[in-house]
């Protein structure tokens, strides 16, 4: 609040400085058309221009614009440079600005313009690069391209606006929710991030003075904005605007259907060798060559929400879960993510993995997936779960939240060729659960040799009382610590 109290007395100050210097200033509505003409500041020499028609300037803006909220203060310079004669100048167009969050923005732009004697008016071709931040600090840069034709009495603008870049800017902490999702080799929770995003687009707007009024004159506009992750935005403006040759006041309205209705007024107050005047001003039409160009000023952004993945931290390990994934119906060549499964069991054979997850596929006793030469746990603390086990794992970054490995249905089939063991435990504490294993010829379903503690749990549920293959069942050796075997079903 302090700081938009000082922007508005300082501002105060201006206009009473301009009234104190000019002797003469014409308030009675019988000598308005009467006024001073353009020039009485457009013609001196600005200080660091050393150029006819050069002057600095100083702004207040406050309110809000589509895009573009809260107060900011601005100076820049005009200096313009007619080195073909007297009816064209190319017009350097510059300002730097304070935002009432202490943000600093500027642009920078040339405007050549070239009057015509004969219609007593003039055309112009512009082009700006815009640096700013946002209310949330973020940087934004901007290029834009416009053309105006300004006449005694009316003048149209009209601008459009790129983007260097258009991706999302993120502020903020992330908003966490429990959504997590299988993705690649583990799992991920999907949050959402606040973002500002700058936005594509263009302007239009036609003005015309009030007769005998002409330092007086009312603008209607419309503009449009896209932008990539947001809504499309079509409003309408309206602006009203005092010239008092070295003040300029104006009002401006804008509706549209994001942002709904804006309200933005501002006062400039310019600064050139000759004295200020703040007397209604003749619209001189060539004295206008050397008028601000009309655009928007600031970088406008819409704000979006975008999604942003965090991966679940395996509270065991303190590392991402690791999951190798197999699938009879895959495709050959994965990469045993979610996305990619293994179509073999031996394909993740001693292979680093906290899980080994079997997905049911189009598996029967009569079809199961193929294993090779089988499977290898080759891991401390492996889990090989088959799908229809109901599993929700922890994640150590989100306390009381789990992510879904499966849920409650038939187990896959599986297999290995013969002479082989489907699965062998490599390693210690190793659980094996919810899968129906087919025993080779000559083979085991389940083998180890020197191992400490083992799970073997809900093997071969899904048989409904057939065999389970010509081989063996489980064959475990020289095993130590607690070995359990629980709902085991074997029938060659």
């Amino acid at each position: 609040m302090s700081t938009r109290r000082n922007f508005t007395l300082g501002l105060f100050g201006l206009l009473l400085l301009g009234g104190s210097l000019q002797a003469q200033i014409v308030l009675n509505g019988d000598s308005l058309g009467t006024g001073d003409p353009s020039g009485s500041i457009y013609n001196g020499v600005a200080p660091i221009a050393g150029l006819d028609g050069g002057y600095l300037w100083v702004q207040g803006d406050f309110g809000e614009r589509p895009g573009v909220p809260g107060n900011y203060f601005s100076t820049g310079a005009i200096a313009p440079i007619q080195l073909f004669g007297p009816n064209q100048a190319l017009v350097v167009d510059s300002q730097i600005w304070v935002t009432d969050g202490r943000d600093v923005g500027g642009n920078f732009g040339l405007n050549q313009r070239w009057y015509m004697p004969e219609y007593d008016s003039i055309i112009g071709l512009n082009s700006f690069l815009t640096l700013d931040h946002t209310q949330n600090h973020n940087f934004m840069r901007q290029f834009s391209f416009g053309a105006e034709l300004i006449t005694p009495i009316v003048r149209f603008d009209g601008n459009f606006y790129l983007p260097v870049s258009d991706d999302p800017r993120t502020y903020g902490p992330p908003i966490m929710t429990p959504n997590c999702m299988q993705q690649g080799h583990g799992f991920v929770f999907i949050d959402m991030l606040r973002a500002e995003q700058q936005m594509t687009g263009g302007d239009v707007e036609a003005g015309v003075s009030i007769p005998n009024l002409e330092w007086i004159s009312l603008y209607g506009g419309a503009y449009w904005w896209d932008a990539n992750l947001g809504e499309s935005i079509r409003g309408a403006s309206g602006r009203l605007e005092f010239d008092l040759n070295s003040v300029l006041v104006s009002a401006s309205v804008y509706n549209d259907n994001h942002f709904g209705t804006s309200v933005n007024a501002n006062a400039t107050l310019l600064i050139g060798s000759g004295p200020i005047a703040v007397t209604p001003r003749l619209k001189d039409t060539y004295a206008r060559m050397f008028d601000r160009t009309r655009r928007r000023t600031r970088v406008g952004v819409q704000e979006t929400l975008v999604t942003v993945t965090e991966e679940a931290i395996n509270p065991v390990t303190g590392l991402p879960y690791n999951v190798l994934v197999l699938d009879n119906t895959a495709a050959p060549g994965g990469d045993g993510s979610f996305e990619n499964p293994f179509d073999n069991l031996s394909d993740a054979s001693g292979l680093p993995a906290d899980i080994v997850f079997i997905r049911r596929g189009t598996t029967t006793a009569a079809s199961p997936l193929a294993g090779g030469a089988g499977l290898v746990a080759a891991n401390d603390n492996m889990f090989i779960i088959g799908e229809g086990t109901p599993v929700m794992l922890p994640a150590a970054n989100r306390p009381g939240f789990f992510c879904e490995l499966s849920a409650a249905g038939t187990g896959p089939f599986i297999t290995a060729d013969p002479n082989s063991s489907v699965i062998t435990l490599a390693a210690n504490n190793v659980t094996v659960v919810g899968v129906n294993i087919v025993s080779p010829t000559n083979g085991r379903m389940i083998s180890g040799n020197g191992i400490d503690d083992y799970s073997l749990l809900n093997i071969n549920q899904d048989f409904g009382g057939g065999t389970t293959g010509p081989g063996a069942g489980i064959v475990m050796t020289n095993t130590t610590g607690t070995g359990r075997i629980d709902n085991f079903y074997f029938n060659n």
